[in-house]
């Protein structure tokens, strides 16, 4: 998960309306670096046994 601003979100969605170029990759986001764990964030510990 990442936190991102709306004002962001927005501006990307407005760029692409306004200059729609085909084939084209928009990146929406920081990259791995930039996100966190919701589960981890919250302290929730999730296990690998599926006993």
């Amino acid at each position: 998960m990442e936190s991102m601003s709306c004002r962001d979100v927005a501006r990307l969605f407005l760029e692409f309306y306004l200059f729609p170029r085909a084939a084209e990759v928009y990146n929406l986001g920081g990259g791995r670096s930039n996100s966190l764990s919701i589960w981890l964030a919250n302290g929730v510990r999730l296990s690998n046994d599926c006993d």
